[in-house]
C-alpha cells in the first residue's frame, strides 16, 4: 500500500547538505516516519539520512507505478527464503510502503554501509555473478499474484525493432547534406553492428528461446534488469548486497547474466576476452546450472549492439544536446572492440560447440 501525502505537516529541524527545496520535501516525507534527521546528504540519486546514530536511505521514484510494492514484497519473500543480501524496506508510521508527493514516490530502507563493486577486481565480479545466481534461485517460483511485474518481452520482436531503428538512422544520415565527424563514423560502422544484431536475432530464432520464454511465467523467473556493478554494494566484511529492485521483471535468467557481462566487456581490463566470460559463466553455473540452450541464448543477448543502437537514438531521434566530442568519445568506445567482439563470438561458439 502507498500513502498519499497530506498537505498539512509539522515542520522539523534539519541540518542538511542539500538545497532548500529538497529540504522542504524531505521534512514533509520524513514526518510520516517520525524521523527528525540530524543530517541529510545527497549521494547520487538517494539521500543518506542520519537519525539517532542510525542511517537510512531515502529514495525518490519519478514513475513509481507498482515498483515500491514489488520491491518490498520481493525482499520479504527473499528474506523468508534465507536470502539477506538486500536492503530492508521500512514502512511509514501507519504501515505504508511509501509516501506519494507531487506525482513521485518516496520510500526508505536501511542504509547499507558499503562501496560499489569494483569492476576492475575480477574476483569480486565472480562473487557478484554468484550472488546473481543465488538471487535467481531464491526469487523463482513466486506466486505471480503477489507481484505486478512486466514481461517477458519477445526479444526477437524487440531486436527487429532495433534493426529497423538502425536502418532509419542510416537513412537520416544519408539524407543530410553536410555530415559531421560523428555522422561519418556512425555510418561507417552501421553494417558491422547490424551484422551482430542479425546474428542475435538468428540465434534466438533457431534456438529454444521461445519455449524458454513461455516457461518464464510457469517457473516465475525474475530478473533484476539493472544488475550492474553500481547496484552491487560490498560491506567492510566483504558481504555483497543487491540494491535498486525497482526494475525487476519476468524474463529468462540469461538476459540478466548477459546484461551484467556485456557492460563489463566494454571495459579496457576485459575487452571481450573470452576467458573472462568463461570464468563468469562457470561461477554462475556452479550455483544455477546452465544448459546448452541457455548458453546459445546467452550469446544472442551478449552480442546485441545495445549501446550503439541507444547512442544512435540519442543522436537522431531524441536529439540529445551533447557536444560532438562527447558523442565521438562514446562511439569510439564501442567501435574499438569490433574485431575483438568478432573473435569472441567465434571462440565462444567453438568452446561451447554451438552452430552459427
Amino acid at each position: 500500500m502507498e500513502y498519499m501525502m497530506q498537505e498539512e505537516y509539522k515542520p522539523v529541524s534539519i541540518n542538511s547538505i542539500v538545497n532548500y527545496s529538497d529540504n522542504q520535501n524531505i521534512q514533509k516525507i520524513l514526518s510520516y516516519y517520525s524521523i527528525i534527521p540530524d543530517e541529510v546528504v545527497k549521494i547520487r540519486s538517494v539521500y543518506k539520512i542520519k537519525y539517532r546514530n542510525k542511517y537510512y536511505c531515502l529514495k525518490k521514484l519519478n514513475h513509481p507505478n507498482n515498483k515500491v510494492s514489488n520491491g518490498k514484497k520481493l525482499v520479504d519473500i527473499l528474506n523468508s527464503r534465507g536470502f539477506y543480501n538486500t536492503a530492508i524496506y521500512i514502512p511509514t508510521n501507519d504501515g505504508r510502503n511509501c509516501v506519494r508527493h507531487k506525482n513521485k514516490a518516496y520510500y526508505i530502507t536501511n542504509w547499507i554501509d558499503g562501496r560499489e563493486c569494483k569492476i576492475d577486481d575480477f574476483e569480486e565480479l565472480k562473487k557478484a555473478i554468484s550472488l546473481l545466481a543465488t538471487f535467481h534461485i531464491k526469487s523463482s517460483m513466486i506466486n505471480t499474484k503477489e507481484l505486478k511485474l512486466e514481461g517477458p518481452k519477445n526479444w526477437i520482436e524487440e531486436l527487429k525493432k532495433q534493426q529497423n531503428d538502425i536502418e532509419n538512422y542510416k537513412r537520416i544520415i544519408s539524407n543530410k547534406k553536410i555530415l559531421t565527424s560523428f555522422d561519418k563514423l556512425y555510418l561507417r560502422y552501421i553494417d558491422d553492428f547490424n551484422h551482430h544484431l542479425n546474428l542475435s536475432i538468428e540465434l534466438l530464432m533457431k534456438s529454444n528461446y521461445l519455449s524458454m520464454r513461455d516457461s518464464v511465467m510457469t517457473k516465475h523467473t525474475i530478473c533484476h534488469d539493472s544488475y550492474y556493478y553500481q547496484n552491487i554494494l560490498v560491506d567492510s566484511n566483504g558481504k555483497l548486497y543487491i540494491i535498486d529492485l525497482e526494475s525487476i521483471l519476468y524474463d529468462v535468467h540469461v538476459y540478466d547474466i548477459a546484461k551484467f557481462i556485456r557492460r563489463i566487456m566494454y571495459k579496457k581490463s576485459y575487452a571481450w576476452n573470452f576467458n573472462y566470460v568463461k570464468e563468469l559463466i562457470y561461477e554462475y553455473d556452479k550455483i544455477s546450472k546452465l544448459t546448452k540452450e541457455d548458453l546459445e541464448v546467452l550469446l544472442a543477448f551478449l552480442i546485441v549492439p545495445h549501446k550503439f543502437w541507444k547512442l544512435g537514438k540519442k543522436r537522431y531521434v531524441k536529439k540529445k544536446k551533447w557536444s560532438e566530442d562527447k558523442y565521438l568519445k562514446k562511439l569510439y568506445k564501442y567501435i574499438k572492440y569490433i574485431d575483438k567482439k568478432n573473435e569472441f563470438i567465434k571462440i565462444y561458439c567453438d568452446f561451447y560447440e554451438l552452430n552459427m
